[in-house]
């Protein structure tokens, strides 16, 4: 394993793409990183970086995040910092497998995200009604955190979603009715959760859905069906 300084990679103040992955790298993401003003592309996935996500509210133009599959841990899940809202050109954010914990307030703010992958870590509260407000937010998937309250109900409403994957969390309440209303959505996994009530039967229309995955909910879950008379 090698110690990654910043210190010496952002002395190149034009730099905008940076891609580390997959390099046995160890230690804590130094503060020295915000120097790195100019950086659009930062991928630092898969590696052994430990401690919290550090502030990152100088890197605005920031488009593509990675920091998938590290160590990113502390005595409580770290959370989302503060400032993150000031990322707003970010397209594409990955936190999947590390220990990060908290709620998804800061995110709200990044009407620009097309992919957000938070999976296999232990955030928590309710998923922001925003989301469902994003014009160019494509795939979702936030399986295996502690998630909860409801999914928001106009989610999908305005993007034309490829994937979701919400499963084993403990959201409630109704399936959204317009996640695949635009017709474009391949893969939806709501497993493992709590909803309840009826699945629209417009859902019986989306023919680009190959697998569509909602074992394990309320007993009270079911397939809604149309009065034909």
């Amino acid at each position: 394993m090698g110690y990654l300084s910043f210190d010496t990679i952002c002395q190149l103040s034009s730099l905008q793409k940076l891609s580390l992955g997959y390099n046995d790298l160890s230690g804590p993401i130094t503060p020295s990183l915000n120097n790195c003003t100019k950086l659009q592309h930062l991928d630092l996935a898969f590696n052994y970086l430990i401690g919290h996500i550090p502030d990152f509210s100088s890197l605005t133009e920031l488009r593509v995040l990675n920091l998938s599959d590290n160590a990113f841990t502390g005595p409580l899940a770290w959370t989302i910092p503060p400032n993150f809202r000031n990322l707003t050109e970010l397209a594409n954010l990955d936190f999947s497998s590390n220990n990060l914990g908290g709620d998804l307030t800061e995110l709200k703010y990044l009407t620009k995200l097309q992919s957000l992958q938070l999976f296999y870590n232990q955030f928590s509260g309710e998923v922001p009604v925003e989301f469902g407000d994003f014009d160019h937010l494509v795939e979702l998937s936030i399986y295996n955190n502690m998630f909860c309250g409801q999914f928001p109900q106009n989610l999908g409403s305005k993007s034309d979603f490829d994937a979701i994957d919400a499963s084993t969390n403990s959201f409630t309440g109704p399936i959204p009715p317009n996640m695949c209303r635009l017709g474009k959505m391949t893969y939806m996994a709501l497993l493992e959760n709590q909803f309840t009530g009826e699945i629209p039967a417009s859902y019986t229309s989306y023919m680009t859905l190959k697998r569509f995955r909602v074992s394990n909910n309320s007993p009270t879950f079911s397939l809604e069906t149309t009065d034909n008379r």
